[in-house]
């Protein structure tokens, strides 16, 4: 995890918020899935904290393809 000591690194982003998954009670292993994820540099990540970048459609379908 990147604990502020890389901030011109890359940190791995959930594009399903884990925050939106704990609150839509969607299933861990559909949120936890690596399918779900991407890599951003760590300040776009942390601008975009708990947003989803894509719509759960579009993991399901992401998830199907994998």
């Amino acid at each position: 995890p990147n604990r502020g000591n890389n901030p011109n690194g890359v940190s791995r982003d959930h594009m399903i918020s884990i925050d939106y998954g704990w609150k839509n009670n969607i299933p861990t292993e559909i949120i936890s899935h690596p399918a779900n994820c991407e890599l951003l540099p760590h300040a776009q990540n942390w601008h975009k904290r708990a947003e989803c970048s894509i719509t759960i459609e579009q993991l399901l379908e992401r998830i199907e393809k994998w």
